[in-house]
């Protein structure tokens, strides 16, 4: 019998750019700057649990892309030391999602393409 923990569902590249004020629309407003990372529910709660370095088996479930974000997704569960072999990969690109970070009001609009994980189930 296996041990350990198993986090399975959503796997995404966040993309937040921070930016002065949200435009009103068929404005311009300039990016500040941008950072990149990983998340959903699945990711984040392994993650987490990762770097606490217990010595319980982390084991992931979900799908990503045949793309370079779902490569960096694997990347990260190997860096992390988290076993991917629960994560398909698919035609449909890797989930992501692009967060506006409105830096004077201190809030976030999403803009999420659901891509590979869609095909979770």
């Amino acid at each position: 019998m296996r041990k350990g923990i198993i986090s399975a569902g959503n796997w995404l590249s966040d993309t937040i750019k921070f930016i002065r004020n949200y435009p009103a629309v068929g404005n311009l407003v300039t990016i500040e700057r941008v950072e990149q990372g990983f998340g959903g529910c699945a990711h984040n709660v392994l993650a987490d649990l990762a770097h606490l370095k217990s010595d319980i088996p982390l084991y992931a479930g979900g799908c990503v892309g045949h793309d370079a974000l779902g490569d960096e997704v694997l990347a990260t569960c190997e860096r992390l030391g988290i076993d991917a072999e629960g994560i398909c990969r698919t035609d449909a690109a890797t989930s992501y999602t692009d967060v506006m970070a409105d830096m004077t009001a201190g809030t976030r609009t999403f803009f999420h393409h659901r891509g590979a994980n869609a095909e979770f189930g």
